[in-house]
């Protein structure tokens, strides 16, 4: 009677560890993205700032939307966003 209890137990206790380590962790994946998003825009802003150097004030401030704006899907909500 002892040796079924027994074995049950040890069965369930494996398949709990088993479960724990094959199941991917879905935040894992959401941190990847959003670490490879941050990276890539401070790629542009370093990019966008180093076109707009040489320029002051308005300009610099219109020259740097654009930089940023310039591959987006759609610009003028892009433009909107920034002002």
């Amino acid at each position: 009677m002892l040796k079924p209890l027994i074995a049950a137990t040890l069965l369930a206790a494996a398949t709990t560890v088993l479960a724990q380590g094959t199941t991917p962790a879905p935040d894992a994946d959401k941190g990847k993205k959003r670490e490879e998003f941050r990276e890539k825009m401070q790629e542009k802003m370093k990019a966008a700032r180093d076109a707009c150097k040489d320029k002051q004030g308005d300009d610099r401030r219109a020259c740097m939307t654009q930089q940023l704006c310039a591959d987006a899907k759609d610009q003028d909500k892009c433009k909107a966003r920034i002002e």
